[in-house]
């Protein structure tokens, strides 16, 4: 599971690439994926809008965490991007299906899409964001 953050960056890039709706692509310049087995890659996702880091250091460098473990609302986030999800006629909120994703939290409109395009289970009231996807 280690991996599975830059694996998913891979996953992405090689399979949804085409998909993709430019949102608002950052440069790349994560100051924590220098010399990482997929520095080419998450900078690659980076750069087409599909993932945008976890925040900054102290300094104010841009970090990735490249051997942190994806959350799961981290991975709505990605692929809401990736397959350019959006409401149709409808505008639900994620408390429309889980009563663990916070309003106006940085993931919720992205929790929202992927439930009501089924791509996570809903058969409980928890979405869990904080773990592990």
């Amino acid at each position: 599971m280690k991996h599975f953050q830059a694996a998913l960056a891979a996953a992405v890039l090689t399979f949804s690439v085409p998909a993709v709706s430019m949102g608002n692509p950052i440069p790349a310049t994560f100051s924590d994926i220098k010399e990482h087995w997929a520095q080419s890659s998450i900078n690659e996702a980076a750069r087409l809008g599909l993932m945008q880091g976890i925040g900054n250091d102290a300094q104010g460098q841009m970090l990735f965490d490249p051997a942190g473990i994806v959350t799961r609302s981290q991975t709505a986030a990605v692929l809401t991007r990736a397959f350019a999800l959006d409401y149709g006629d409808t505008r639900p909120v994620a408390s429309d299906y889980y009563t663990d994703v916070p309003e106006q939290s940085w993931y919720e409109q992205a929790v929202a899409l992927c439930a009501m395009h089924e791509i996570f289970d809903k058969s409980g009231t928890s979405f869990n964001p904080d773990r592990g996807g």
